[in-house]
C-alpha cells in the first residue's frame, strides 16, 4: 500500500536524463535546479515545490555579483498541472521569461507540442532552441530509473535577454549527440 501512497506523491516529480542535463550543462553551467524535490535535484542548490520557485526572484538569488557574467538555471517543471494551485507550463514559461529579462539566463526541458505558448512565448522570445529526436526516458520518481514511457517529444530552450531575441536559432540535435544510446529491441 505504501507504494500507491508514494506514487500519488510523486506522480508528476519525473526526472531529467542524466546525459540531457550534462550535456547542457557542460556549456551552460547550472548553479540552481528551480523545479526539483529532494529526490531529483541536479544542482548542489535547488527549489522545491514547498519553496515555490514562483514566490521569488531568482536572478536576486543566484546572480549576487553583477560585474560577473549571468549565471544560468535549469528548469524540468511539471508538464502537467496536477491541482488547480499548482503553476500550469505555460506559468513556468513566463516566469523564466521575467527571469531573464532580469538579466538571468534561463534554460528549460520543453514538451514540444503544438501548445499555443510555442508561438507567442517560445519562438518569439528564446535566443536557443534544440529539439531532441525521438522520445526520452524520464527517470521515473519511485524507482530512479529510466521509463520509456514518454509520449511527445522534447526540447531545450535557452531564454538569455528575451527582449532582444527577434527569432530564436533553432536546431535539432539527436539522443546520441547528447550521450543517450538505447539498445535496439
Amino acid at each position: 500500500m505504501k507504494r500507491k501512497s508514494d506514487a500519488a506523491a510523486l506522480k508528476n516529480q519525473w526526472g531529467t536524463p542524466k546525459q540531457v542535463f550534462t550535456h547542457w550543462d557542460k556549456d551552460l553551467h547550472f548553479v540552481a535546479d528551480m523545479a526539483a524535490s529532494d529526490r531529483n535535484h541536479l544542482c548542489d542548490q535547488y527549489v522545491t515545490k514547498q519553496e515555490n520557485a514562483h514566490s521569488f526572484c531568482w536572478a536576486t538569488r543566484y546572480w549576487t555579483d553583477r560585474s560577473l557574467p549571468a549565471p544560468c538555471v535549469w528548469v524540468n517543471s511539471p508538464f502537467k498541472q496536477e491541482s488547480p494551485s499548482d503553476y500550469t507550463l505555460e506559468d513556468w514559461i513566463k516566469k523564466a521569461l521575467t527571469e531573464a529579462n532580469y538579466g538571468l539566463k534561463v534554460c528549460m526541458l520543453l514538451p514540444y507540442q503544438g501548445a499555443k505558448y510555442w508561438d507567442s512565448l517560445i519562438f518569439t522570445r528564446a535566443s536557443k532552441i534544440w529539439l531532441i529526436g525521438g522520445r526520452l526516458a524520464f527517470i521515473d520518481p519511485i524507482t530512479g530509473k529510466e521509463a520509456n514511457n514518454c509520449k511527445f517529444p522534447a526540447a531545450i530552450v535557452l531564454f538569455d535577454n528575451p527582449q532582444s531575441v527577434s527569432r530564436a536559432d533553432i536546431k535539432w540535435i539527436s539522443q546520441e549527440d547528447i550521450g543517450i544510446y538505447r539498445r535496439k529491441k
